[in-house]
């Protein structure tokens, strides 16, 4: 693969990772905003999928400090065998 087909891959996934995270933190945004309106209706479905959406968070965050642990970690690895 040529060098600027990996910028332009790795810009294009980086790009979708940023969307998805903003995807889903508004998401668990709006089904807060629902699980405490006044109407009390779905209560527990709220409660339920704003579970859920904190659960997608956590992962989301966790999966991002791996990769950029792993990055850092392979460039360090990298730096000492030169």
């Amino acid at each position: 693969m040529k060098e600027k087909s990996k910028k332009i891959l790795y810009r294009t996934l980086k790009i979708t990772w940023i969307i998805i995270g903003i995807f889903i933190l508004f998401m668990t945004a709006l089904i807060y905003i629902v699980m405490n309106s006044g109407t009390g209706q779905g209560l527990i479905v709220g409660i339920i999928l704003f579970s859920a959406g904190v659960y997608s968070l956590f992962v989301y965050i966790l999966i991002t400090l791996l990769f950029l642990f792993f990055k850092w970690l392979i460039k360090k690895i990298k730096g000492k065998n030169k």
